[in-house]
């Protein structure tokens, strides 16, 4: 699943990014604005050249992702427009497969090979893992969302307020 958010400001590219490389520098959490705190511990940024990285650690379970994106120069309003899209971190993408796998196998294998199997009750193991998987997904998607969210905020902080940002239409 990806997320995106699109950004542009009326501070130059240059400006923008060495905004991002000092704020990932000396990070503290009480850079990160009062209403996040409480979902939110960390904060890493990692500037190189014109794109950059910005991980949130999660307060309690994730979803764990890392947020890539890249500063342009916007050529209509001679400022510059950042683009930054978010991906699963590795690990959690394997740790949710790894344990859907397993707790299907846990619940269907005796439907399916056991010595009192039967099709209704393979059918019900199949339906029921699915929606389980379907579940995870969906609380997955709202802690993007939240991500999301708190990324748009954290930008708007680093580049000095809702006065230097505006969201892009897509």
């Amino acid at each position: 699943m990806a997320k995106e958010i699109e950004v542009a400001s009326h501070l130059s590219p240059s400006e923008v990014i060495e905004r991002l490389a000092r704020y990932g520098k000396e990070w503290r959490e009480s850079k990160i604005p009062p209403n996040l705190r409480t979902q939110f511990f960390g904060c890493r940024i990692v500037v190189s050249g014109q794109q950059f990285e910005l991980e949130l650690e999660p307060q309690g379970r994730g979803p764990y992702f890392i947020w890539r994106g890249k500063v342009d120069s916007d050529n209509l309003s001679g400022g510059s427009r950042i683009l930054m899209r978010a991906r699963m971190k590795r690990w959690y993408a394997i740790y949710t497969l790894t344990a859907s796998v397993l707790f299907f196998a846990w619940w269907a294998a005796p439907q399916l090979f056991g010595s009192g199997s039967t099709v209704d009750g393979a059918y019900f193991a199949i339906v029921g893992t699915s929606m389980m998987l379907i579940i995870g997904l969906a609380i997955n998607a709202g802690g993007a969302e939240r991500q999301r969210q708190a990324c748009d905020a954290i930008l708007v902080q680093i580049l000095g307020g809702p006065g230097n940002t505006r969201p892009v239409a897509t």
